[in-house]
């Protein structure tokens, strides 16, 4: 087809060939059918059969926005069929999903001023690895660590990942415990919090393209207890405990619960060389006897508060001399009746004939006369 302009300019006029199209078809090289994001792929356009070859435009749309426009200086002959190309290259992402991509062919009519001939258009459809995984704790996204539950609670954990294709969601149970239930993809239930469920839940989020993976720290808040005191290292079992005067003395306290609880000691005495040093551990530096009395141990968080105490008594010099003299004369007289019984069970015994003499009466009914008993000696 051909264009002319006519203009009259006196009695002279002028007729201007502007270009002529043959055929208004364009071609597009499809890329593959799905692309995987962070790749690069190429969008081939081949444009229609116009002469001059100088006055197409080929232009790729991203959506509505220009992304590359491509042009030739060069005229070409009227009767080949040379086509203008534009290849546009670009590194797929996840927004190219389902986005189309239009390449246009417009004429140049001159003065800035183009004229839309034909296009074509391609959707293109990407395919990427897990991202933007997400957890929530009964309903509220996770944004901070650790999470406090209630002992006792029912608790639900949700973890939500995309992904194309749609990702395989699983979690990792840190505690094995009771009570717990994995029911719809990605939704991990608790159903009565305990202390068995602490720890951290990690959500995998999978497909071939790759790995996603989020985690949260469970913490079941409970009141202190189990609080326990040693002296010296030793665990306190009964009372009182004795340590000897002059003696460096480490009492230590502690206590389970959830948060931490805080451990304070109360002193009795408010003694001098006392050091409370770590939390929870109470050191006497040289015990005398104002170190002596009930030592009082409190553990405290927000949900409640746990004691122990133990009683301190401090042996002195004389209490040590006492102690040894004690043993000392208990073993005499242990050793003594022991010499006792050997004499008695090992001393010879005589036999023979024996002669009662005659001796005051005795006028007791209960004791035998010296008559009534003679008979019975041998």
């Amino acid at each position: 087809m051909d264009f002319k302009l006519n203009s009259p300019v006196g009695c002279i006029y002028f007729s201007v060939l502007i270009f002529r199209i043959t055929d208004r078809e364009i071609n597009i090289t499809p890329p593959p059918e799905v692309l995987e994001v962070n790749r690069t792929y190429s969008l081939e356009c081949t444009g229609p059969r116009v002469y001059p070859n100088n006055k197409l435009i080929l232009t790729w749309l991203r959506g509505g926005e220009v992304v590359q426009s491509n042009s030739t200086e060069e005229k070409g002959s009227p009767d080949e069929d040379e086509r203008l190309r534009n290849v546009f290259s670009f590194t797929a992402s996840i927004s190219d999903d389902g986005q189309e991509y239009t390449c246009l062919a417009e004429v140049d009519l001159g003065s800035n001023t183009t004229e839309p001939i034909a296009n074509s258009s391609v959707t293109l459809q990407t395919h990427y690895k897990p991202g933007g995984t997400t957890i929530s704790v009964n309903n509220r996204t996770v944004s901070e660590f650790p999470i406090f539950v209630s002992k006792g609670d029912e608790v639900t954990i949700t973890c939500n990942s995309s992904g194309k294709p749609t990702p395989t969601v699983k979690w990792e149970d840190p505690s094995n415990g009771s009570n717990i239930e994995i029911g719809p993809p990605g939704v991990l239930r608790i159903s009565q919090a305990t202390s068995e469920h602490q720890g951290i839940y990690k959500c995998r989020a999978t497909n071939q393209y790759g790995i996603d993976e989020k985690e949260v720290d469970i913490r079941v808040k409970d009141e202190p207890g189990g609080t326990t005191i040693s002296v010296n290292n030793k665990t306190v079992s009964e009372f009182p405990v004795y340590v000897s005067k002059g003696d460096e003395v480490t009492i230590t306290c502690n206590s389970s619960g959830i948060p931490t609880p805080t451990v304070k000691w109360e002193d009795p005495s408010n003694g001098s060389n006392i050091d409370i040093g770590p939390p929870g551990v109470l050191r006497i530096s040289q015990a005398t006897s104002e170190h002596q009395g009930i030592y009082k141990c409190r553990a405290t968080n927000q949900y409640g508060i746990d004691e122990k105490e133990v009683d301190i008594r401090v042996k002195g010099h004389i209490w040590a001399l006492l102690v040894t003299a004690g043993v000392v004369g208990l073993t005499l007289i242990l050793l003594t009746g022991l010499v006792l019984y050997w004499n008695c069970i090992h001393a010879p015994r005589k036999r023979g004939h024996y002669q009662l003499h005659k001796t005051k009466p005795n006028n007791s009914p209960q004791i035998p006369s010296e008559n009534d008993i003679r008979g019975t000696f041998p």
